[in-house]
């Protein structure tokens, strides 16, 4: 994929639409991973506004390209995510956790 390319789909990455209590804001990629890159910081809130608004999640989004791949990468594209939340202390104890956790995240996408 050459720069038109990876352009065209930011337009798609920058006109996505998620549901409601979903915050996304476009921020600064990182500039020496990859020849292109693109991120956005996401806030998840309960939805509720006023008072009652929680917030039950954050995290970023990070979309690398290199064109002609990374060996690493084992391909042209990497995706890193960071994702923060709070969990009562039983599921965080919970030696599953990451991979259930890793499983709802698939599922999301």
């Amino acid at each position: 994929m050459d720069a038109n390319g990876f352009e065209r789909l930011l337009v798609q990455l920058r006109t996505f639409t998620p549901r409601a209590e979903i915050v996304l804001e476009e921020v600064p990629a990182p500039q020496k991973l990859a020849t292109y890159a693109f991120a956005f910081s996401v806030d998840v809130s309960n939805g509720k506004i006023g008072d009652e608004e929680d917030e039950l999640a954050s995290g970023r989004f990070v979309l690398l390209h290199e064109p002609g791949g990374q060996e690493s990468w084992e391909g042209e594209f990497r995706c890193v995510t960071f994702v923060r939340a709070d969990v009562d202390s039983a599921m965080a104890q919970d030696p599953l956790l990451p991979e259930f956790g890793w499983g709802w995240f698939l599922s999301a996408l």
